[in-house]
């Protein structure tokens, strides 16, 4: 809550030692290669360019002080005093008991004021009133087989019940003992009730850009129930070539078919302001469409053929709340075929195959998420990018795709093989830029 210029935020809470380890271990997943800044490294950086802004440890022995250096949030004496009080013992701070003020006029209140402005009608993806989704009926609509985004209202039909049943609330009292995922690429988790408290302790206040839940294995328990608390709209629903190929298998020609699995698809999303995702482009060669059911998003989505190195995509990924505090104001000039998004509850962005992108929550968000993978806007692409990242699949896979999609000119495996041997000197230069 805003009182003035100045936000005061009382806790009564305190994460114990077992969830500030569960804290810090996906930290250390997320982001390893802030382990190897150490505090005196990153302190001497600090001091070079202003003392008073040090970066200090929070809790001896289990805090990465490399999550806040940029300094988003600029805190009052007496945060700064609780994040040093311990230096060199081993106590857990209470800092649950004390009373911390954040200024409105740190660098993150100034970009998320920028950044809640409607972005130029110019820029901006082209909107589908709820009239015109409703028209919208069969699958592989223009905007799919143009491979362009676009925003979507009156997605959320009465069958959404999601939308009161996910909100941040909602989900900390039914699923607030349940272990939720930060990422399909490790397996680290967190409860809900752990998480809730991070975001809300001077760790996650302050963090640049604070860990936010990326889950894709609710089918696994009762969370279950969130799947079938929305339905896909129609213009989604067509035949997805990895999850109907997959799970529809009609040939027995394909000897090792039951080792095949599908890839991770569809996801629930939740993070606090300065959470999201840094650039990426979406894996496979997939779609995806995004509804938010709580909170705000702003999106920036670059067309196919931008460079990588020209947008600041790199491995490892900027996240987006220090992509917009830095490189924002320098990259969007140089790039005018660049889309801007400002989503809101509801709302339905599309993100077409190919398109690197980046996301960035402005308060409290939910939302949803699933990817497809169709015949557009090219299918030899798809198959490229399929067998780049996932060759063991692709072996699989292809032969499973012609039993269940004939009218696809589909090539043969050798075939394509060859084929994208004489071009791999292209494309593994091009990736490299």
């Amino acid at each position: 809550m805003v009182m003035g210029a100045t936000a005061v935020v009382v806790r009564d809470i305190l994460l114990s030692p077992d969830e500030r380890f569960d804290v810090w271990n996906i930290k250390k997943e997320e982001r390893p290669h802030l382990l190897s800044l150490d505090e005196e490294e990153t302190n001497e950086e600090e001091e070079e360019e202003d003392h008073e802004e040090r970066v200090m440890p929070l809790i001896d022995g289990c805090d990465i002080p490399g999550w806040r250096r940029e300094h988003l949030i600029s805190v009052s004496s007496e945060a700064k005093g609780i994040l040093n009080v311990g230096s060199g013992c081993s106590m857990l701070r209470r800092e649950s008991q004390l009373v911390t003020t954040t200024n409105d006029g740190s660098k993150w209140k100034i970009l998320r004021k920028r950044l809640f402005l409607p972005p130029s009608p110019t820029k901006t993806a082209y909107r589908l009133s709820p009239d015109e989704v409703a028209k919208l009926t069969q699958p592989h609509p223009w905007f799919e087989r143009d491979n362009v985004p676009v925003i979507l209202e009156g997605c959320c039909t009465k069958e959404w019940s999601v939308m009161e049943s996910c909100t941040w609330e909602r989900l900390l009292k039914d699923y607030g003992d349940y272990d939720w995922r930060f990422s399909d690429t490790h397996g680290a988790t967190m409860t809900m009730k752990t998480y809730t408290k991070y975001v809300n302790s001077i760790e996650g206040l302050t963090d640049d850009a604070p860990l936010a839940i990326y889950d894709s294995q609710l089918d696994m328990d009762e969370r279950r129930s969130i799947l079938d608390s929305y339905q896909v709209p129609p213009c989604f629903d067509g035949f997805d070539l990895f999850q109907d190929v997959v799970m529809n298998n009609p040939t027995k020609e394909v000897e090792s078919g039951d080792s095949v699995n599908p890839p991770p698809y569809r996801w629930i999303l939740i993070g606090p302001e300065r959470s999201g995702t840094g650039l990426h482009i979406d894996p496979m060669g997939t779609h995806a469409w995004v509804t938010i059911v709580e909170g705000c998003k702003r999106w920036v989505l670059f067309p196919p053929t931008t460079k990588p190195v020209s947008i600041g995509m790199q491995d490892p990924q900027i996240p987006s709340s220090i992509w917009f505090s830095k490189w924002y104001p320098t990259v969007m000039p140089n790039h005018p075929n660049a889309v801007e998004v400002l989503q809101y509850p509801g709302e339905t962005v599309y993100v077409p195959a190919g398109w690197p992108h980046l996301v960035l929550n402005l308060e409290n968000t939910v939302a949803i998420t699933q990817n497809y993978a169709t015949e557009y806007p090219n299918l030899q692409q798809l198959f490229h990018s399929v067998e780049e990242s996932e060759p063991e699949f692709f072996q699989e896979w292809l032969p499973r795709l012609k039993a269940c999609r004939p009218d696809l000119c589909l090539p043969e495996q050798d075939e394509y093989c060859s084929c994208k041997e004489e071009k791999d000197g292209f494309d593994n230069d091009e990736k490299k830029e």
